[in-house]
């Protein structure tokens, strides 16, 4: 994929609305994101000691 630069004036940019989302579309988004967290995240928290040794690599040149 490609990046694409694109100059924005911000002068500009402050006249283009940006809704939010409603009240109903927030709390499920909500939901989603409480559920995301709850199920795969919370496998991954604490699983490494440091920063240092969850980017090592093994002899074989594997993640461990």
């Amino acid at each position: 994929m490609e990046s694409v630069l694109i100059d924005v004036e911000p002068e500009k940019e402050a006249l283009v609305p940006h809704p939010g989302p409603d009240e109903e579309t927030a709390q499920l988004s909500r939901e989603i994101l409480d559920r995301a967290d709850e199920r795969l995240f919370a496998a991954h928290r604490g699983s490494s000691g440091s920063l240092e040794a969850a980017l090592s690599v093994d002899g074989s040149g594997e993640i461990p």
